[in-house]
């Protein structure tokens, strides 16, 4: 409603010279979000940061598995009971069909999109390219803030070769759609996916 559009602008003043944000993992993977965020704002700068689709859904079911909804070992067998929560942990690693709904309400130049492994492997050049797209500044990133430690789960979760295997070739089609929106994808990096060419 115009009314909910009125407040999320509160949430986000835009003094004169400067930029405001917001980061979510939330946002790319829900349809819906796009067609509301044009219309309360239609500049936006957009930065998405992908990971190896595999390795990102390993991590969500982590998350799962630490916040109580997984129980047991996962894998294929667990797909009848807890199948809404894996579906979705599945369809958060396909960027190009999420992408693609974003790119019905938003031009390809409003977008920086990132790869996690370049940004793991060569941090400063990432800053670099995202300070560039935002206007900004460039700024030297500090070994510390490099090597400082990331928050990360103690709940580990393992699948199965033949599992990764498969998941890879899920993805496959998806990752091909998207080397096409990204033309510098590192596939090299994305050790999970076959082999596209």
């Amino acid at each position: 409603s115009p009314e909910h559009f009125e407040l999320y602008k509160e949430y986000f003043p835009r003094p004169q010279g400067s930029l405001v944000g917001e980061k979510t993992p939330g946002y790319l993977y829900q349809p819906w979000v796009a067609p509301m965020l044009k219309h309360v704002a239609p500049e936006t700068r957009l930065i998405v940061i992908m990971r190896d689709p595999v390795d990102r859904y390993v991590s969500n079911l982590g998350l799962l598995k630490r916040a109580g909804v997984l129980k047991g070992e996962v894998g294929a067998n667990d797909l009848g009971t807890r199948e809404h929560r894996i579906v979705e942990a599945m369809d958060r690693s396909r960027y190009a069909l999420q992408l693609s709904w974003w790119l019905e309400h938003y031009p390809r130049e409003q977008f920086l999109l990132l790869q996690y492994e370049q940004c793991v492997a060569d941090p400063q050049t990432q800053l670099d390219r995202t300070y560039a797209y935002l206007g900004l500044r460039p700024q030297q990133a500090s070994v510390q803030e490099i090597a400082r430690a990331r928050k990360k789960s103690s709940v580990r979760v393992t699948l199965s070769e033949a599992s990764r295997k498969w998941l890879g070739e899920y993805y496959a089609p998806d990752v091909r759609q998207l080397r096409e929106i990204m033309p510098d994808l590192d596939l090299s990096l994305w050790k999970s996916i076959p082999p596209l060419d």
